[in-house]
């Protein structure tokens, strides 16, 4: 899939629209579920989405290995606007920010139109299962699977994770045919950055191991399950619209301000980058 982007403090940026970036997940779940029907023998490699922000960034310049993971995603879409503002100041490119949360709730919308089935996996105290009653909601046709929620630790191993209470290569060989068997097509994983891109590069390796022959989509989604099950309030669009959404988290969630920090360290690095 070759997909223009540019890279911010070594960070891969995917220069896509929302628009494209539907159109390259649906032809990438049936072109290969195509491939499929003609050819049982072929494995096919996930597609992975990633939502890069300024944090994300500045964490990744500590951890390389984190890096390289956020880096191996066909699609890092451009969430937040320190991203489109470092992209017009670096590369002076014009790049429309795409929340997140924006793009779960379009794929859903395209997951219902194309019968495609999602899972949820992450959050806590039910959150999961909390956002898969309010997405039927609104996508009465979507089919939906939630797969839990797992504890997981960032370790100092060469792979960084493990899921608590349970033998982490066993888990992932587990939930991998746990997916195949629940013929889930797009996997939306809500554990927080840096553990959700660790952990869809785990099940990654795992179902290349095990050899999936289905197309899977995984996208990291932070704390979109918490926006959509209503448990915390999203900013007003007029606010989203000129960049003030990350004020108006701060706002109602303070404990945020460790992240406004990095996010200034971006902003200085990026200026200093010139």
């Amino acid at each position: 899939m070759g997909l223009k982007y540019q890279k911010i403090l070594g960070v891969k940026i995917s220069l896509l629209k929302m628009k494209n970036i539907l159109e390259e997940t649906r032809k990438y779940l049936i072109n290969n579920k195509i491939q499929i029907t003609k050819n049982e023998n072929n494995s096919i490699n996930p597609l992975i989405i990633f939502t890069p922000n300024p944090e994300i960034i500045i964490y990744a310049q500590k951890d390389p290995i984190y890096k390289k993971i956020v880096n191996s995603a066909q699609i890092n879409i451009p969430d937040g606007i320190g991203i489109s503002w470092a992209l017009k100041r670096l590369f002076n490119i014009e790049i429309t920010v795409i929340p997140g949360v924006d793009l779960m709730k379009k794929l859903c919308q395209t997951a219902e139109d194309n019968r495609f089935q999602i899972g949820l996996i992450g959050g806590s105290n039910g959150l999961a299962v909390e956002t898969a009653e309010c997405l039927k909601k609104t996508y009465t046709k979507l089919k939906i699977e939630t797969l839990g929620e797992p504890e997981v630790r960032i370790g100092e191993e060469k792979d960084r994770l493990n899921i608590l209470g349970n033998d982490t290569d066993e888990y992932f060989k587990i939930l991998c045919g746990e997916i195949n068997k629940k013929k889930i097509d797009m996997l939306f994983v809500a554990l927080g950055f840096p553990k959700q891109e660790y952990f869809i590069n785990k099940l990654k390796a795992a179902s290349q191991k095990s050899k999936v022959k289905r197309p899977l989509v995984m996208m990291g989604v932070g704390g979109s399950f918490d926006y959509l099950a209503g448990r915390i309030p999203r900013a007003p669009e007029w606010m989203r619209e000129r960049g003030f959404e990350w004020l108006f988290r701060l706002i109602h969630q303070p404990f945020r301000i460790k992240r406004q920090f990095l996010g200034a360290q971006f902003f200085l690095r990026v200026l200093m980058s010139r």
